[in-house]
């Protein structure tokens, strides 16, 4: 039991002394650099917490006020991301030793999700422009003023959430049905054209026409009145004097029950739809339904 408690002691020590090492050669390593490259500088920000450590020097680099940021992200969390002239940017092996002041830069931390968190110990959460003669502080430090180049950053790019995929092509899709019938509206096509309705209504009279001819060349009204006539025959003359009464006024629906038809369209072959044809014709001729019924149920029958 004391054995595993002094190996457990000892290597508590072993990591807390090596995180201890390590975060103190980050900066020492960070703070050489600054010394080396910029021409005056001073620690502006030294924010070491457990999720992150963040270094912020300010001063001349090559002779331009500048920047110097180094960020290690401990736990995996978080992510320090750049707004400089509204393009986003993060630190390319996690510092960047000296950026131009020429304009405002916001920090924020990121997690892998895109939500973003304020660094609460950065004041406004930015780093604001200043002049060469600004750099009145105690703390300067002269530097050797070897830098030449600025760092480059790497082009903040967002981790694509797959909601966010969803969203954007339905957005598109919407986009560009509108657009689509926008364009057929001004333009006048499709259902906007009257010309193109109006040849519409010619296809479907002359569909009917062609039907009625194929009866008459197939003989078929002789059958079709032999069957009805049995039909009623079967059923008794209380279903003639039923239609007798309701002239103009007949539900298609039920006449075509009453007689036998069948009204699963979708399944009927060619010989009992030319049937049905018939009879539609025939109510049509008589006035016993409308025009607006007449054309419905046709449409109903032949549309595929």
């Amino acid at each position: 039991m004391i054995k595993k408690f002094i190996v457990f002691l000892f290597t508590s020590l072993f990591v807390f002394t090596f995180g201890l090492t390590v975060n103190a050669s980050n900066k020492t390593d960070f703070e050489a650099e600054a010394k080396l490259y910029y021409d005056s500088y001073y620690v502006l920000y030294d924010i070491d917490n457990p999720s992150y450590e963040l270094i912020v020097v300010k001063g001349l680099f090559n002779n331009k006020p500048s920047y110097g940021i180094s960020f290690i992200n401990k736990d995996g969390k978080y992510q320090l991301v750049l707004k400089q002239n509204d393009s986003y940017y993060t630190l390319k092996e996690n510092k960047a030793i000296a950026i131009e002041a020429s304009s405002i830069i916001y920090l924020a931390l990121v997690t892998e999700d895109g939500v973003s968190k304020e660094i609460v110990e950065v004041e406004n959460s930015s780093l604001q422009k200043f002049n060469r003669g600004d750099l009145d502080n105690e703390n300067v430090v002269i530097g050797l003023g070897n830098g030449k180049d600025f760092s480059a950053l790497d082009v903040y790019v967002r981790k694509i959430m797959y909601k966010d995929i969803i969203i954007a092509a339905l957005i598109s899709t919407i986009s560009l049905c509108s657009i689509v019938i926008l364009f057929a509206a001004i333009r006048k096509k499709g259902m906007f054209n009257k010309k193109a309705r109006k040849d519409g209504i010619v296809a479907i009279e002359d569909l009917i026409a062609r039907a009625k001819a194929s009866f008459e060349e197939e003989n078929v009204w002789g059958d079709f009145k032999y069957e009805k006539a049995t039909q009623h025959e079967e059923k008794g003359d209380e279903i003639k004097e039923e239609y007798e009464e309701v002239k103009g006024s007949i539900d298609i629906t039920d006449y075509l029950l009453l007689n036998g038809y069948s009204l699963d369209y979708d399944n009927l072959n060619e010989e009992e739809k030319n049937k049905i044809m018939g009879e539609l014709i025939k109510l049509k001729n008589e006035n016993k339904i409308s025009l607006d019924d007449y054309y419905n149920e046709v449409y109903k029958l032949w549309k595929k």
